[in-house]
């Protein structure tokens, strides 16, 4: 092994581990209601995409002031109670994850169950997330929550017409 082979050894291992801690946290603050702290684990410029939303929903939310809008009223429609397990799993590029992840909680305006499995390609810039990827079940989210109009008032998204 090269000098430059271990540096750049001992850099993808710091990347790894910091994509797994930003995870970790990633849920933590959704535990703990700490939204100013889930907000700060993005970039400035940062996007948010849904391949599977459902019909007129956005497919993408661009930026961290689009972000907070999106995610605003999280707390106060979501209760998360625990993140049963997470799996990251790393890729060739150590600033791209693939994540596998349950969320339990409650939606709170029905009292519902809100239990979903999520696997989520996360990219990194500078330490922080600037692209996420979030292949979720829409359909299963608009239950727990009431129904389609509850789901996309939750998350404050804008109908797409």
């Amino acid at each position: 092994m090269t000098a430059s082979s271990g540096s750049e050894t001992g850099t993808i291992q710091r990347k790894q581990q910091h994509a797994q801690d930003v995870c970790d946290r990633f849920f933590q603050y959704l535990v703990d209601n700490d939204m100013e702290g889930w907000f700060g684990l993005w970039a400035d410029d940062a996007v948010n995409e849904f391949p599977f939303a459902p019909p007129n929903y956005p497919t993408k939310v661009e930026g961290i002031a689009a972000i907070r809008e999106y995610m605003k009223d999280f707390p106060t429609n979501i209760k998360v109670s625990g993140v049963p397990w997470i799996k990251v799993h790393h890729t060739t590029d150590p600033d791209v994850v693939i994540m596998e992840n349950q969320i339990e909680g409650t939606a709170l305006a029905t009292g519902n169950p809100y239990n979903l499995r999520y696997i989520c390609v996360i990219e990194f810039k500078d330490g922080k997330i600037a692209r996420y990827v979030d292949y979720w079940n829409a359909l299963e989210a608009a239950t727990a929550l009431g129904g389609m109009d509850a789901f996309q008032g939750a998350f404050n998204a804008p109908t797409l017409t």
